[in-house]
């Protein structure tokens, strides 16, 4: 725990030396909760090294790791979990605008795979949710910055959930993923119905709210990359913002092309921006989300 704080003050700038023991304290509590949860609850702990589980079940095992986490580090807003199967999208998770946590089970390998995602998106619940919002310094931070800050809490968070089942739980987390919908025609017909309607409320938030206008993959090479230049690498870092303000322009111009392509069509055939709201809103937000 010490090494991974010392790691966020070191790896991002949302974190200083003053920041060292909240910091360990709040990995301590998350550390905590996971295990006295995977400890105390035996269908959990089975269920985290089973490879066969379904939907449903991983919804309940992840909304049982993040609820008890976030109790424990004092935040009180209940976090829905919802399960996505989308082999369009390359992401693994995303945290909402809707305040939902959705995890692609497609591109989910395995149970560390979950964890780790699951830890990731718990991060940006708990930053959009802290009780000094006005004043915490997530505010002022970077988009690369919190992407880090998030990556190495999901790493922590799923070395905490492996050692717990591992320890107290019964046994090695499972190492592969089956995307199973369950054994009976009924039971199949359930997982299929509640991975569709999440599917639909996927589809429907706007993902650039949660993420800016880097894709994906690019979000992962930029925190990357600032990783790389270490603390103090301001020359570094800068070259790598120009880089990446190039690629965030273009995505945003790809944006803004895509809506006049919508609303270019009748509304009854569009897809998005069907209403004068809907248009002011996508435009609001091209206008007003700087690259930082």
């Amino acid at each position: 725990m010490i090494t991974s704080a010392i790691q966020q003050i070191v790896n991002t700038d949302r974190t200083e030396l003053k920041d060292f023991f909240s910091e360990v304290d709040k990995l301590h509590k998350t550390d905590e909760a996971v295990t006295a949860k995977i400890a105390n609850n035996p269908a959990l702990a089975k269920a985290l090294t089973d490879p066969n589980l379904t939907p449903t079940q991983k919804q309940q095992l992840a909304t049982e790791l993040v609820s008890s986490v976030m109790v424990e580090l004092g935040y009180t807003q209940a976090v829905d979990i919802k399960l996505v199967a989308d082999s369009q999208d390359n992401r693994k998770g995303h945290y909402g605008e809707d305040n939902n946590i959705y995890l692609n089970d497609t591109n989910l390998n395995n149970t560390k795979d979950l964890a780790t995602t699951l830890g990731h998106e718990t991060s940006h619940a708990i930053d959009n949710q802290d009780p000094s919002i006005n004043t915490n310094p997530q505010n002022n931070a970077s988009k690369a910055d919190n992407e880090i800050y998030a990556q190495n809490y999901g790493d922590d968070f799923s070395d905490y959930v492996e050692f717990a089942s591992e320890n107290y739980g019964d046994g090695s987390l499972a190492d592969t993923n089956s995307n199973n919908l369950g054994n009976t025609p009924a039971e199949i017909q359930r997982n299929q119905k509640l991975v569709n309607n999440n599917n639909q409320d996927y589809a429907g938030i706007d993902k650039s709210k949660g993420e800016d206008f880097l894709l994906v993959n690019q979000q992962m090479n930029y925190a990357r990359e600032m990783t790389e230049c270490g603390k103090n690498g301001y020359k570094c870092k800068n070259n790598i913002r120009i880089k990446y303000k190039k690629l965030y322009d273009k995505n945003r111009q790809e944006k803004l092309a895509e809506i006049k392509r919508e609303l270019s069509k009748p509304p009854f055939l569009r897809n998005k921006y069907k209403t004068k709201r809907e248009f002011e809103s996508a435009i609001n937000l091209l206008n007003n989300r700087p690259f930082k």
